[in-house]
């Protein structure tokens, strides 16, 4: 198992690439930890990887692969905290995006707004 540290570390790391719409980059970069991680750290990973999944479907048009995604991710982060970060706060917040998908295929023209992405928790 990584130390604290070093998933500390990563998850700074993964809120770089992030920020700057790397979704795919953060997947790669986490999959290791989720990979060895147990219990809630293990499901909160796999939430944040998720997320980052849905939102690289979402940039190359697969707005199905995306819903989907996010809606699981969202499930595994609301309530949550991992390494002192608010990934439930995120999860609310991500949800906007999920919203604003589901409204397209219900047929609005309302498209994604990137800008309104949040960004990856960082530590309080």
């Amino acid at each position: 198992m990584c130390s604290d540290q070093d998933l500390s570390q990563t998850l700074d790391r993964a809120a770089e690439l992030f920020n700057t719409g790397l979704y795919f980059e953060v997947h790669e970069l986490l999959e290791p930890y989720w990979m060895r991680a147990q219990a809630e750290e293990r499901e909160v990973l796999q939430g944040l990887i998720q997320v980052a999944a849905g939102l690289h479907h979402l940039k190359s048009g697969n707005h199905k692969g995306a819903r989907s995604l996010l809606a699981q991710g969202l499930l595994k982060l609301s309530g949550r905290t991992l390494e002192g970060r608010p990934v439930g706060e995120f999860a609310s917040d991500i949800r906007q995006i999920l919203d604003t998908i589901a409204m397209q295929s219900a047929g609005s023209r309302q498209a994604v707004d990137w800008k309104s992405v949040p960004r990856f928790p960082r530590k309080e």
